[in-house]
């Protein structure tokens, strides 16, 4: 499965006037996703440990990646994944985002690949945190923040 990066946007339940949210950034290996779709006991896994305090969306590059990754013995249980989930979408404010950090990352010889960026971008323009399993790249990223 080639699933190289994803975000999840966590919503506390229940609180719907401040919402403490984050979006969650994995690489292929170590994904929570791909963690709960490998175990066999589901209720172990990290996404169900964060789904019992949040709910949660990805990004629509996730949703790409995911489906570029589908296989005939997952694409059932990845369709029902996704139907699950609400998908956050790029737009322009996102994009611009994108393109100041990109500038900033290529003065400093740190760029990093797109898909993380439009992770970041995303995170910043939301107001939101972001956890990872691949501290190494975002942290190049100013104006981003963590849950670690």
């Amino acid at each position: 499965m080639k699933i190289s990066r994803q975000i999840v946007k966590f919503f506390p339940n229940g609180q719907r006037n401040y919402l403490h949210r984050f979006i969650l950034s994995l690489s292929k290996h170590t994904s929570i996703l791909i963690d709960y779709y490998r175990k066999k006991n589901k209720s172990s896994t990290r996404l169900v440990e964060l789904s019992r305090q949040y709910r949660f969306c990805i990004s629509v590059i996730t949703k790409l990646e995911i489906l570029v990754g589908v296989n005939t013995e997952n694409k059932d249980f990845w369709n029902n994944v996704l139907n699950l989930i609400q998908v956050i979408p790029v737009n322009d404010r996102v994009v611009e985002k994108a393109s100041e950090i990109i500038v900033e990352l290529k003065k400093s010889n740190q760029i990093i690949e797109i898909q993380d960026i439009l992770i970041a971008s995303t995170a910043i323009v939301k107001h939101v945190k972001i956890a990872t399993l691949n501290l190494r790249h975002f942290e190049r990223i100013k104006g981003l923040e963590f849950i670690k």
